[in-house]
């Protein structure tokens, strides 16, 4: 019985469909395997309701609780797979729930590493204070505010293409997604 595999979006990059279509999705589809996009709240499509505080933690375990109920409902092994933050977050979420039969990931971004902060951050001040100040606006009232992902990342290094780069950071589902301060956190 094939497996099924669950991609997981990626706040740094494309969403999850799109990587599905076209890195993974297809081939693995003509292969005999089932294919399940989800896209998290805060980012892609998924509806929020106002003011409401959704973390990485968050993420984590609606993955983990996304895959146990596709593991009940069809008795297939589930396979993570992530690129960028979504590989991190499929790690994450192996690592919490023993039960995956695997993680394809790539370009693991653990943020609580300073010299990946300082790598990946839109600017040095941002590396090193950005994540505390968003735990600490967590905590109030300023928490449910959104910041552009332009602003806490090198979204404009994304890809090298001017025209690809400017629908990138126009599409509020990728590049040009305003998440929750608080959802930052490291």
């Amino acid at each position: 019985m094939p497996s099924r595999l669950a991609t997981l979006p990626t706040p740094l990059g494309p969403p999850s469909e799109r990587q599905l279509s076209l890195i993974v999705g297809g081939p693995l589809w003509r292969r005999g395997l089932a294919t399940v996009a989800l896209d998290l709240p805060t980012y892609g499509q998924t509806r929020v309701a106002h003011r409401a505080q959704v973390t990485y933690d968050d993420w984590v375990r609606l993955v983990c609780d996304f895959s146990a109920a596709e593991r009940r409902r069809t008795g297939r092994p589930v396979v993570l797979y992530g690129l960028s933050a979504g590989g991190m977050l499929a790690y994450h979420a192996a690592a919490l729930d023993r039960e995956f039969a695997g993680i394809i990931g790539m370009t693991f971004l653990d943020q609580r590493v300073q010299w990946v902060r300082d790598a990946t951050a839109s600017h040095p001040l941002m590396s090193r204070i950005g994540g505390p100040v968003a735990a600490l606006a967590a905590q109030t009232p300023l928490g449910g505010i959104k910041l552009p992902m332009r602003l806490a990342a090198k979204m404009h290094t994304l890809v090298n293409h001017p025209a690809a780069l400017r629908v990138m950071l126009a599409d509020p589902t990728s590049a040009g997604n305003w998440p929750q301060c608080c959802s930052w956190r490291y």
